[in-house]
């Protein structure tokens, strides 16, 4: 689900929103939510995103935690990396695709268009 809209129209209220109501009880579905903000620029880096979501999803999945694991081990310049691309395939994706997720997983981005990448990252 992408919500676009003008700044200050409230989509980062509703990303907050939906957050907060799939993190508990019965509809728990949260792997993970990551928030952009200018003001917070050095602390929330586009190149931080996909080791956030993975730590996130390994917390919220045994099994994606093994083969995250092993994968970090087969890998250990992944860690000093500044390509978004390849944390997002082999610290998100490929993790992924070897665990069985009982049901949906909601990962929760927002503000992407303040994360300061340029053009290469976004792709």
């Amino acid at each position: 689900f992408w919500l676009t809209g003008f700044a200050g129209s409230g989509k980062s209220s509703i990303a907050n929103t939906i957050a907060e109501k799939f993190s508990v009880g019965s509809d728990r579905c949260l792997g993970s939510s990551f928030f952009f903000d200018t003001s917070k620029s050095v602390e929330r880096r586009a190149e931080d995103i996909f080791s956030n979501i993975a730590r996130d999803l390994a917390g919220f999945n045994p099994e994606f935690k093994n083969a995250l694991v092993g994968i970090i081990a087969n890998n250990p310049d992944l860690k000093g990396t500044s390509s978004v691309r390849r944390q997002f395939e082999q610290l998100v994706l490929e993790p992924a695709k070897k665990v069985a997720f009982p049901g949906n997983v909601l990962i929760v981005v927002d503000a992407l268009d303040e994360c300061g990448c340029d053009a290469e990252d976004e792709r």
